[in-house]
C-alpha cells in the first residue's frame, strides 16, 4: 500500500462545525483537526457508496417490478389513510 501525499488546503467553515472539530480533538478522540476532517470525509464517501448500492440493488429493481406490474400498486392516499387510522386507533387504545 502506498502512502498518499498530504496536501494543505484552506476551507471556510461555519462556527458550529469548527466547534465540533475542536471538541473532537479536545476529547482526545483525534490527534488534530486534520484527522477529524479526514474521518468525516471517509464516512461521507462510505455513506454515498452505500446509498448508491442501495439505489442500484434495492430501489431500481423494485421500481422496475412495479412498472412492469402496475396493477399490484396501492394508491398512496389509501396507504396514508390506513396509516393515519392505525395511529388514531393506537392513540385511542393508549389513552384508555
Amino acid at each position: 500500500m502506498t502512502m498518499s501525499k498530504d496536501e494543505t488546503v484552506t476551507v471556510t467553515l461555519p462556527t458550529e462545525l469548527l466547534e465540533l472539530i475542536r471538541s473532537k480533538v479536545a476529547s482526545g478522540a483525534y490527534a488534530d483537526e486534520s484527522q477529524v476532517v479526514s474521518e468525516g470525509l471517509r464516512l461521507l464517501a462510505s455513506n454515498e457508496d452505500a446509498l448508491e448500492d442501495w439505489l442500484r440493488d434495492e430501489v431500481a429493481p423494485t421500481y422496475d417490478r412495479a412498472m412492469a406490474e402496475p396493477g399490484g400498486l396501492m394508491d398512496l392516499d389509501v396507504v396514508f389513510d390506513g396509516i393515519r387510522d392505525g395511529l388514531r386507533s393506537g392513540k385511542a387504545s393508549a389513552a384508555e
